[in-house]
């Protein structure tokens, strides 16, 4: 019976100091800190499990502005109006934008408003802070400090259209090879000798090959594509500009020709 009489009522049971400290006990171990002289009264418990909420929250609140600190560098407290809050991180927008944008961007936020995120923040922050890196005047391109940008400028302007030109080319190539193999699966060339075949190859596909080639010269005093763009004016001014523009041209014919009529037929067929 551990110490506990029998026949006792179940007041007289509750009561019993050995139960009564086994409850105390268990509670205990739950984080419900009862007094000793607990008498099992909503007004004990509730009191015990008010004090257990209010650790268990004090502890989640703690760690909650632990890590806030630690990933934001800003101390606040809990009971912060929204403006206070906000102007906690005022000198990170001024110290990453300026003084001038920063404002600009903690103001947006303040009054809960972007609307005018493009036009009073984002356009004029980009154009003051990179776009005139690039928009560079004519003394400023004479500097000694940007004539690298100059040079990649230069480079930027003609590596593309030789690359693209390059890809052509092989594309051509693979072109002859393909339309060689049709001609002479269709005419045989067996009962000539092996010398005679390799000449009329040869000769074939140089055929072939100059026609292509030649092709979008054939074109250009009809086409004058490259007149219509303003800003390659100024390219013909330069050493091998007309070249160039030539080669452009070429380009742009086959680019043509491949996006209107193969491309087209082959989304026909579909």
């Amino acid at each position: 019976s551990g110490g506990i009489p029998p026949n006792l009522s179940q007041r007289e049971f509750y009561n019993h100091p050995v139960v009564k400290e086994k409850v105390v006990k268990e509670l205990k171990s739950k984080g419900l800190n009862v007094p000793k002289n607990f008498n099992y009264s909503k007004r004990q418990f509730g009191s015990a499990y008010k004090a257990k909420i209010n650790k268990e929250f004090r502890k989640v609140k703690n760690k909650f502005l632990s890590e806030f600190k630690k990933e934001t560098g800003k101390k606040i407290s809990f009971g912060l109006t929204y403006n206070q809050f906000v102007y906690k991180f005022k000198s990170d927008f001024v110290k990453k934008y300026g003084k001038k944008y920063g404002n600009v961007l903690y103001k947006m936020v303040l009054k809960k408003d972007t609307s005018g995120f493009y036009k009073d923040f984002y356009k004029p922050y980009f154009k003051s802070q990179y776009l005139e890196s690039y928009l560079l005047s004519k003394k400023d391109f004479e500097a000694d400090k940007n004539k690298e940008l100059g040079d990649n400028a230069i480079k930027h302007l003609y590596i593309p259209p030789f690359a693209i030109g390059m890809s052509l080319i092989a594309g051509i190539l693979n072109l002859v090879s393909v339309i060689s193999i049709i001609i002479f699966l269709i005419v045989k060339l067996d009962r000539l000798d092996t010398k005679y075949q390799l000449l009329i190859k040869s000769a074939t596909k140089t055929v072939l090959l100059l026609l292509l080639i030649l092709y979008p010269f054939t074109q250009m005093e009809k086409s004058a594509l490259t007149d219509k763009y303003k800003a390659l004016e100024k390219v013909k001014e330069h050493e091998n500009g007309k070249d160039y523009l030539k080669l452009l041209e070429w380009i742009i014919i086959y680019e043509k020709l491949s996006y209107e009529k193969l491309y087209s037929v082959l989304k026909d067929a579909k």
